[in-house]
């Protein structure tokens, strides 16, 4: 009987946690085939249900995981071969076994390029964004004075423009409020970015600045910061 177990933390071995548990089975399959086995009842247990359940779909999405597959159909075409779950952190001693060494080889540096296996695409997609919310946020603190945008209802009080009312619509006056939550003429283009086309001042706060920061370049509101 072998125990797997992937683990994940920040600064770590470079692989998301459901990817290190594919592998660990993967890893766990190579190593028993490394040593010859044959005619023997093995089972492999994991308690990830998630990594179980993508190696027994009907359709394969990952490399990472049709490897693993193959590394499996591999051992299982010598051997009597079983994919068992285990609930982790229930006292099972070989689990519990498994789960320490991969946090210990989680915290080691890895030696070669990253991530060392495949990664899925909501992981890459929230790297992006947090990537792109730092950014935002770094531009936002070195803007110099106000940080105001000199949206027309602004210039007006101030006396540098004649009119209030807004360039998108030409019906209410241009301030903040009405661009990025009630403007008719920008209502497409805030659902595309947003997902809605009259956000609440909530909506933002809950977003990435980066869709503000896209929301800004498509208005090319950026250029009048």
């Amino acid at each position: 009987m072998w125990y797997t177990d992937g683990s994940r933390i920040e600064q770590g071995a470079g692989a998301g946690i459901y990817g290190a548990e594919v592998a660990a089975i993967q890893g766990c399959a190579r190593e028993i085939i490394g040593q010859g086995a044959a005619r023997q009842s093995i089972a492999i247990c994991s308690d990830s249900q998630a990594a179980l359940k993508a190696i027994g779909s009907m359709q394969v999405c990952s490399r990472l995981v049709w490897d693993c597959v193959k590394a499996l159909q591999e051992l299982g075409s010598r051997n009597k071969l079983t994919l068992a779950w285990v609930p982790g952190h229930k006292g099972h001693k070989g689990n519990e076994e498994a789960d320490r060494l991969a946090r210990e080889g989680a915290g080691r540096a890895l030696i070669g390029p990253e991530p060392f296996c495949g990664i899925a695409k909501t992981h890459v997609r929230a790297s992006i964004d947090e990537w792109m919310d730092g950014k935002s946020r770094e531009w936002w603190r070195k803007l110099p004075q106000q940080r105001q945008v000199k949206l027309n209802k602004h210039m007006s009080l101030m006396g540098l423009a004649e009119e209030a009312t807004c360039r998108f619509c030409s019906e209410e006056e241009e301030t903040a409020v009405h661009v990025l939550c009630q403007c008719e003429g920008l209502a497409r283009l805030r659902f595309l970015i947003l997902g809605e086309e009259n956000p609440s001042a909530r909506s933002y706060t809950e977003a990435p600045l980066s869709r503000l920061w896209s929301l800004m370049q498509r208005t090319q509101l950026d250029r009048v910061l």
